[in-house]
């Protein structure tokens, strides 16, 4: 008993130490680094941990089988990194298709040319088709990544592989690594197929 209540508790006491802490960081360094983490944590206050899958209940599935619904979590994880990625699609091309049109990637990428980890931001730069297409490619990803939360393991893996790549692209050509980003990217891999206990249905 007073491990089943701890665990929730230690949670809700994190989440409300690491939403103050953001906060105060986020007056001096902005919000784009962490992104939704803040809210999404907040979301997960509701999820029995005591009850989800653990390595022991993995090793051992027959020890302690779940009394709870899987998936609550991992999900909540996906669709904040959706929202925001809709979220950040729609403020390109609200005043219409320019954003795409002038190929606005490559202002980024000369822009922080002398700080990015690969040169190849000035190739793509140099190519205006290149950077509109590339432009394209990452407002379609933003715009469709919501549908990838509402899809089966397999689906949503290649959702949460677009995604990943967006976000890889931050680190090579902008040298921004947003740990935040990547804790929600976790929401997109296929935990079913982590779950012993799962019925077979679960694995499509």
């Amino acid at each position: 008993g007073v491990q089943t209540c701890a665990l929730p508790i230690c949670y809700a006491v994190a989440t409300v130490g690491f939403n103050i802490w953001f906060c105060i960081w986020a007056m001096r360094a902005g919000t784009h680094a962490l992104g939704t983490l803040p809210l999404a944590l907040i979301a997960l206050l509701i999820v029995p941990w005591h009850e989800g899958v653990s390595l022991d209940r993995w090793l051992w599935p027959a020890k302690r089988p779940s009394r709870v619904p899987f998936g609550f979590a991992p999900w909540m994880l996906a669709l904040a990194m959706a929202i925001g990625f809709a979220a950040a699609a729609f403020a390109k091309v609200r005043t219409g298709p320019g954003w795409i049109l002038n190929g606005t990637v490559r202002y980024h990428f000369m822009a922080e040319s002398e700080i990015a980890l690969v040169p190849w931001g000035l190739w793509i730069a140099a190519r205006p088709w290149l950077s509109v297409l590339l432009s394209g490619i990452a407002v379609g990803v933003e715009a469709i990544a919501i549908v990838g939360v509402f899809c089966g393991p397999r689906i949503r893996l290649l959702f949460g592989a677009m995604i990943a790549s967006i976000i890889t692209g931050f680190i090579l050509f902008h040298a921004a690594i947003w740990p935040a980003w990547w804790v929600l990217l976790l929401g997109f891999l296929p935990w079913e197929w982590c779950d012993r206990t799962s019925s077979a249905a679960t694995r499509v």
